[in-house]
């Protein structure tokens, strides 16, 4: 057998393993033989998901023949399986060069070089791999997907018309038209299709599984996490770490705790820089009051302090900008800064309106939810007033005991004023709205008329010139104007009002999820609420103000324990309980909010 033979002629299957293995080791077997017999034993390695055993064995092959071409391009595939895309460019290079028209080689070059950033350079590398051989799908679908990319759409969709017309059940070419559509329903059905004729395709999966979590699916969107990584678990591709997360963050939402930061240290095993699982890593810790025992722990300290420098690390441009500007501001003076803190308010208040109108987007589908929420009876009403009273009457009382420092926010340190972030964009409108219209300089009153002496001259009649330019004159004077007055900013607070409004009810829902259900003990109950009231620090507060905040946290979860316990005697269902015992915790917090905000607003137009 000839090093230069094709591999395809050789039949793998035919051999035992005890055939194969004593053929490995027998001096008299050609070394072609030998080269083929490793690489399909890579070759079968690879297919079942053990990709680090399969490119030792094809380098034991490329050992024998270091010019066969399909080595180093099944070499390549297995190095991109295991997320190590520069070394299997390197790879795919080397198949490249001992046959320029590998055609296979090329497309999957591309797709490397485009997940590392080289999108152009991915693209050159489908349209070299098109132009050997203009019927293979697998590039047009390449060249679709690096297209998307670099936000070319309309090429792209050609593109994977393209493959789709030249193999009409490609999974691959459905699951790229999936990710290419404006529609989610059509992006769904796309990805199905891929599905329905390669079921054990773990990409659709995965972005089924996405998509299903955009449409507020989370069982289903879990579900397809699970298959994708159940389909290849040994898999360290970029959308793996992804797909870790995406599990992690439904067994989150599904308050399985130990299951979800189990996901997140996979995922951060796969990517350690990956910020989003340690960010969420830590949010359960500290929710599920595991945090203090990862600190005390030894091993798990180290690794938390690697989650936290990975999460400072992301942010870092952004918290050396954030301490900056609170450096400036604390110690700097004049008109300068003046006009920097109006800069700064007008710019973050414009994002966080942005924020706010998008948020609003995300749930246009769903604000039957605000209407169910705010026509609760009056006793909703007055037991989410009450509790705002006794809230601000503990929070006025408390202001004046507090020594300095435990008045401080960040908030006070960017804008000037600590308060809430939420009410920033109010404050910042209030604040630039135009000056009232300057009063007209009073004109003197005529001088009286004195009598005229004996000597003195009578006066001189008015000429007839002037005499028919007085009453023009009068006529000036007499002629008034209708003036309008609009005041925009009052129009403005109105609009972001009406949106606080409406996304209350949901902020209010997501919040009692996390700190209200599932806490069915008093003890529970104190640890959520100073949670509760501990974590609005964040938005810009005064630090005691979040420890005041711990009383309405702790008054929604006795509503939440007293409806909960209520339903758990006469259904005898602990998920429909909690249900219950968060839909009557979010109404009162939502209109305990929606209160205090309208108090806040009318004050400003008072």
């Amino acid at each position: 057998m000839s090093q230069n033979q094709d591999f395809s002629e050789f039949s793998y299957s035919r051999l035992t393993p005890e055939e194969r293995q004593a053929q490995l080791v027998d001096e008299n077997v050609p070394v072609a033989l030998k080269a083929l017999l490793l690489f399909h034993e890579g070759l079968h390695l690879a297919n079942s998901g053990n990709y680090q055993l399969a490119i030792a064995l094809y380098d034991r092959s490329l050992e024998f023949i270091p010019d066969a071409f399909e080595v180093w391009y099944h070499q390549g595939v297995a190095l991109s399986n295991l997320g190590r895309y520069k070394d299997a460019i390197a790879s795919y290079n080397k198949a490249i060069d001992w046959q320029p028209d590998c055609y296979e080689a090329w497309s999957e070059k591309g797709y490397c070089l485009s997940i590392l950033g080289r999108h152009k350079e991915g693209l050159a590398c489908c349209d070299k791999a098109i132009k050997i051989n203009p019927d293979y799908y697998k590039s047009w679908c390449g060249r679709a997907d690096i297209l998307s990319r670099l936000n070319r759409r309309k090429q792209a969709l050609s593109s994977c018309d393209k493959a789709l017309e030249l193999k009409p059940d490609s999974h691959e070419a459905w699951n790229v038209r999936g990710l290419l559509s404006n529609r989610r329903q059509a992006a769904l059905a796309c990805f199905e299709k891929a599905l329905e004729i390669q079921p054990d395709y773990a990409k659709s999966w995965y972005n089924r599984g996405l998509l299903l979590f955009r449409l507020g699916k989370n069982e289903l969107a879990l579900d397809c996490f699970q298959k994708a990584l159940e389909i290849k678990p040994n898999s360290q591709e970029f959308w793996h770490s992804q797909a870790w997360y995406g599990r992690g963050y439904m067994l989150a939402k599904f308050r399985r705790y130990e299951e979800a930061i189990a996901c997140f240290e996979k995922a951060l095993s796969l990517q350690p820089d990956y910020p989003a699982p340690a960010l969420y890593k830590l949010i359960i810790l500290i929710l599920s009051g595991k945090f203090f025992h990862h600190i005390a722990h030894p091993t798990k300290r180290q690794t938390l302090w690697r989650d936290l420098k990975t999460i400072l690390y992301s942010v870092k441009y952004l918290l050396i900008g954030f301490l900056a500007i609170i450096i400036i501001n604390t110690y700097a003076k004049g008109a300068g800064m003046m006009v920097l803190q109006e800069t700064l308010s007008v710019v973050f208040s414009v994002g966080i309106l942005c924020l706010f109108m998008w948020e609003l987007w995300l749930n246009r589908t769903n604000l039957k939810f605000v209407w169910q929420i705010y026509r609760r009876g009056i006793i909703t009403y007055i037991r989410a007033f009450l509790i705002l009273i006794i809230t601000l009457s503990t929070l006025v009382a408390v202001a004046s005991v507090v020594p300095p420092i435990m008045r401080w926010g960040w908030a006070s340190a960017v804008f000037g004023n600590s308060g809430n972030l939420v009410f920033q964009p109010i404050t910042t409108v209030q604040k630039i709205k135009p000056s009232q219209e300057v009063e007209k300089p009073k004109i003197a009153p005529p001088l009286e008329k004195k009598p005229q002496a004996a000597n003195t001259p009578k006066s001189v009649p008015p000429s007839e010139n002037s005499t028919k330019v007085q009453p023009v004159k009068e006529a000036n004077q007499n002629k008034t104007s209708p003036e309008i007055n609009i005041d925009y900013a009052q129009i403005i607070t109105v609009g972001i009002w009406i949106v606080l409004m409406l996304l209350v009810p949901f902020w209010a829902n997501f919040e009692e999820k996390i700190f209200r259900q599932g806490a069915n003990t008093w003890k529970q109950i104190l640890i959520r609420s100073t949670q509760f009231g501990l974590v609005h620090i964040l938005v810009g507060i005064p630090i005691f103000a979040g420890f005041v905040l711990i009383i309405p946290g702790f008054l929604f979860a006795c509503r939440y324990k007293y409806i909960h316990d209520k339903n758990l005697k006469q259904t005898n269902d602990e998920k429909m309980a909690q249900e219950a015992g968060v839909e009557a915790s979010t109404a009162d917090h939502a209109i305990y909010n929606a209160i205090l905000i309208t108090f806040v607003v009318a004050a400003m137009f008072l």
